[in-house]
């Protein structure tokens, strides 16, 4: 099994996931504190990073999916993002950078494949604790 769930996004459903080649991907292609710098950079060009990230994460993802016999999902184009995508979007796509890269580093999984996870109702869960 594959440890990526679908997030839906700007109206589409991702299926970001954090393997070995999203990790070697993203470790020669951005700085050592990308994770960092995304979480801080709330700019245009700290939104364009997070969304190269979750490119590399959703093009991982489809890549496995498509290898166990799953629609591989889509793969998000930063012309539609740019455009289309609302602030709540970006909020959703940090979060979803950071589901990936922690259900990629744990043994347990939390949803099934067919399972999606809604974001902003995390978001309203934690606030209300």
């Amino acid at each position: 099994m594959i440890p990526c769930v679908g997030v839906v996004i700007g109206g589409k459903k991702y299926y970001p996931l954090m393997n070995n080649g999203a990790m070697f991907r993203l470790q020669e292609s951005f700085p050592p504190d990308v994770l960092d710098k995304i979480s801080e950079d709330d700019t245009k060009a700290g939104f364009k990073l997070a969304f190269d990230v979750f490119s590399v994460l959703c093009e991982e993802g489809a890549a496995a999916r498509r290898y166990y016999g799953y629609d591989p999902g889509p793969i998000p184009v930063w012309e539609d993002a740019d455009v289309t995508w609302l602030p709540r979007d970006v909020k959703s796509l940090k979060a979803a950078i950071y589901m990936a890269v922690t259900l990629g580093y744990t043994s347990e999984r939390p949803a099934t494949e067919d399972e999606d996870i809604d974001l902003e109702l995390l978001e309203l869960e934690k606030k209300t604790e």
